[in-house]
């Protein structure tokens, strides 16, 4: 387990799949690609929106970088502790997206990860 961290990655990414997931279930043939849901929500002016599918799919590529470096740097840099791989990954992903509450936020957490060996 990754700890308070990854719980808050881990619900971002449920939410922002199942965002996606409303939107096709909505009209199965029209959004039968993410283009075409990215296309629909730039016509009507919605893309920009915080709760849009647009929105949820930049932040959950923004996700999947932070898992992608988490797991480089767990590879790669087995002397270091889970906090440190987690701080890095944040910092070289998730932070310059971040404001300060959600980056002291998630901070704190990354200083709750378990142990390595625990992993």
């Amino acid at each position: 387990k990754f700890g308070a961290a990854m719980a808050v990655v881990k619900s971002d990414i449920g939410g922002n799949i199942s965002r996606l997931e409303s939107k096709f279930d909505s009209n199965p043939l029209r959004f039968n690609y993410l283009f075409n849901l990215v296309q629909a929500e730039v016509e009507t002016k919605t893309a920009k929106s915080s709760s849009s599918c647009t929105n949820g799919l930049l932040w959950l590529t923004r996700a999947m970088d932070f898992l992608v470096e988490l797991f480089r740097n767990l590879v790669e840099n087995r002397d270091q502790s889970m906090s440190q791989v987690c701080n890095d990954a944040y910092g070289k992903t998730l932070k310059k997206w971040h404001g300060w509450l959600a980056s002291s936020s998630f901070t704190v957490a990354i200083k709750l990860a378990p142990d390595r060996k625990k992993f």
